[in-house]
């Protein structure tokens, strides 16, 4: 066996001398050196996500993998601690750090005075606000997935529900004072 330590990452050139009494073989090739994934996991507001989402996912929810999702955002339905398992190409892997996202906290924050119903709700959902103006109005899968997204000018919308799946999802809210997070669940 031939160990090769301290090499960089990137592309390195090895040679192999063998020799023997009546002649020498060399070998030439080149050597890819891959080094370990760096992951870094953050939450802004609903939504959990990585720095980097280049690499195959695996997310965690209280040490036990989560079926079913492996892109680089997540919008929780669950509180408990949360981390990522990121592996490159090489197979190398790396665990991020873990956060504890706290589901109840998506409803704390009251900063437009928004009400929606009805909750649950197949079809229709009525989205009113107590102020005026231009907001981004959006509701993501457990997932993270984004399932809609609509400019609402004025104090209120009316959104079409009925084609989404039946189960939670996070309803936010974005303008310039902020983000109001609401869960909401189809039936």
């Amino acid at each position: 066996s031939i160990i090769i330590e301290d090499l960089n990452a990137g592309s390195s050139w090895i040679q192999l001398n063998a020799t023997n009494p009546l002649c020498t073989s060399t070998y030439i090739d080149t050597l890819e050196v891959e080094v370990n994934p760096e992951i870094e996991l953050s939450v802004n507001g609903n939504v959990l996500s990585v720095d980097d989402d280049s690499y195959d996912l695996v997310w965690f929810l209280d040490g036990n993998p989560i079926d079913g999702v492996t892109g680089g955002e997540f919008a929780p339905d669950q509180s408990g601690n949360y981390s990522v398992m990121a592996t490159n190409q090489a197979g190398c892997s790396v665990v991020s750090n873990t956060l504890f996202f706290n589901v109840n906290s998506i409803e704390e924050n009251d900063l437009f005075g928004v009400n929606i119903y009805p909750v649950p709700t197949s079809k229709w959902l009525n989205v009113e606000l107590d102020i005026n103006g231009e907001y981004c109005l959006e509701i993501r899968s457990v997932t993270g997935q984004l399932i809609v997204q609509k400019i609402i000018n004025g104090n209120g919308t009316q959104i079409d529900l009925s084609s989404c799946a039946a189960g939670s999802y996070v309803l936010s809210v974005i303008g310039n004072e902020g983000t109001q997070n609401m869960r909401l669940l189809v039936k």
